[in-house]
């Protein structure tokens, strides 16, 4: 009765919404002009992009490179599977989302795209960590050691907000990934899950990024768009791993001194 309630209601809304648009075509014009700004009273000019690609267009977009190529990072889930474990099925929605965010904030480079593109990557690196602190530490060790996780969560996703502080973004993310990575190497060992090569397959991404934005030119440019493609490709098959690795690691807890050949949706790995 309930679900029958909020259906009536909300398919009710969406034909007084939909008359209203049509019928009122220069007011709904109106809203989708000063919604960006009036959302967040900041102007685009307000701050920096940052990127190479926009640089060498005089800081104005679209960057064409940058906003298609952003779309990879939603196909890549999409094609390869959403993981089972709840948190790490969590990163893959906000990977999905991101690409499509991404994509928003290269072409238009505004401030509400910029905000969608970052705070995804923060939550999806929130949720990661997450996922590997729940699978290194013990029950009743998890929560005390993901309060800080969740602290510095919300602090960053604070201090993003506040134009001064824009430039800070890659510094404070690198930061946060780093112990991501203290995370990563620590429960492949536990796991015996192998993450040289993926890892190397995304470090390869964040180096052509730092490249193109400190010898900016036609040609490093391209740097970036090498970032959209390998860091999700190399972090999120190893998510994958970890995915698999958890699910038969329940099976497997009792008997861990036997190896026990797993193939993953990525690799063969021994457990």
């Amino acid at each position: 009765m309930n679900s029958f309630f909020y259906l009536l209601a909300f398919v009710i809304f969406g034909i007084v919404t939909i008359n209203w648009a049509i019928f009122n075509p220069e007011e709904v014009q109106y809203y989708i002009d000063i919604m960006p700004n009036s959302l967040t009273n900041i102007t685009d000019e307000q701050f920096s992009h940052n990127f190479c690609e926009s640089r060498l267009q005089y800081n104005k977009g679209p960057e064409q490179w940058n906003a298609w190529s952003s779309l990879i990072i939603t196909t890549v889930p999409l094609v390869l599977g959403f993981p089972r474990y709840n948190l790490l099925y969590n990163v893959a929605c906000l990977l999905a989302v991101n690409g499509i965010a991404s994509f928003h904030y290269h072409y238009h480079l505004s401030w509400v795209g910029k905000q969608a593109d970052e705070i995804a990557m923060i939550l999806a690196n929130y949720f990661g960590q997450w996922a590997l602190i729940n699978m290194y530490y013990r029950s009743h060790e998890q929560n005390l050691i993901n309060r800080y996780n969740t602290a510095f969560m919300y602090i960053f996703l604070v201090l993003n907000t506040l134009t001064k502080y824009d430039f800070l973004f890659p510094s404070i993310f690198g930061i946060y990934v780093s112990g991501t990575l203290i995370m990563i190497h620590r429960v492949s060992k536990k796991y015996k899950v192998p993450y040289g090569t993926n890892l190397a397959i995304s470090g390869v991404g964040a180096v052509c990024w730092i490249i193109s934005e400190h010898y900016c030119n036609e040609y490093t440019k391209f740097g970036h768009v090498v970032w959209h493609a390998f860091f999700p490709l190399g972090f999120y098959k190893l998510i994958l791993d970890f995915d698999d690795a958890k699910t038969y690691f329940r099976f497997h807890r009792n008997n861990l001194n036997t190896a026990t050949r797993i193939r993953s949706r990525t690799n063969d790995f021994i457990l």
